[in-house]
């Protein structure tokens, strides 16, 4: 049940805050209202878009995930993995709200719930040690680091966002199987979902700026081009999935193609 809550002043003047997108802090202010009384709330971007943007019905809610990411990054969320399922606690929560004690509302238990949060932040500060003590690229000395050294798994709770975050994606595409077929819609799929080294974004969160509708049009529109191109003898193979997404970011035209195409 949504509460009411309090902004203080002080909030707006923030300078991490206001290092965050417009938008990013519009949407942490909304988390308030929909948090238990220690700050909790759970963690789907879907159902987090369906109670605090209601009405906006072309924002996707893989932007919630960034967001949800960037507040991370900030140091203002706690991601906390529960019962096979996502949630966030909103760090300086109680310091700055009253509660009212006759309706006690959470959605964890208190000490279970510090218990998982004692037990991110000593996963967050080993894997912060081991960033700060290990480069990508030096080479091996004998003491275990440098380039045989392999890369740390990301924590459970990490893996389980990873997976809501990548769910998540999947339902954004998956609302469009109606306008798109389906083995383009996997092709898509699969391509943006492509973790990075460390396991901890997909290709698609690496993006400076993301718009489904668009590139899912784009992406369309390419496959058409290069996999239809050519007449007669002169047809040329069909691209690949990585020629084909960088069109779709480069924004590449049909007859840029062809003449790039048919040069040889």
């Amino acid at each position: 049940m949504a509460r009411i809550r309090t902004i203080k002043p002080e909030f707006w003047e923030d300078e991490k805050i206001a290092l965050l997108p417009m938008s990013c802090r519009l949407f942490y202010i909304g988390t308030w209202n929909i948090s238990d009384d220690n700050g909790v709330f759970r963690g789907n971007p879907i159902i987090l878009k369906s109670k605090i943007f209601p009405y906006d019905e072309n924002l996707r809610s893989s932007e919630i995930s960034k967001w949800l990411d960037a507040l991370v990054e900030a140091r203002m969320l706690i991601p906390i993995s529960y019962e096979n399922e996502s949630y966030y606690k909103i760090r300086t929560f109680q310091s700055h709200q009253k509660f009212d004690a006759r309706y006690p509302n959470y959605l964890i238990d208190n000490e279970i719930l510090e218990s998982l949060i004692k037990e991110n932040e000593n996963t967050t500060g080993t894997q912060r040690d081991h960033n700060e003590n290990t480069t990508g690229t030096q080479h091996g000395n004998g003491n275990g680091r440098g380039s045989n050294a392999h890369t740390c798994a990301p924590p459970p709770s990490q893996k389980n966002d990873f997976e809501v975050r990548k769910n998540s994606f999947m339902n954004d595409c998956a609302a469009w199987v109606d306008v798109y077929s389906k083995d383009m819609i996997r092709a898509f799929f699969d391509y943006w979902t492509e973790p990075n080294k460390s396991k901890s974004k997909m290709k698609f969160e690496l993006e400076r700026t993301w718009l489904l509708e668009r590139r899912l049009r784009t992406w369309e529109n390419n496959d058409l081009k290069f996999n239809n191109n050519g007449r007669g003898n002169n047809k040329k193979r069909g691209c690949s999935d990585e020629e084909l997404a960088e069109a779709t970011r480069q924004g590449i035209s049909r007859a840029q193609y062809n003449a790039t195409n048919n040069e040889d």
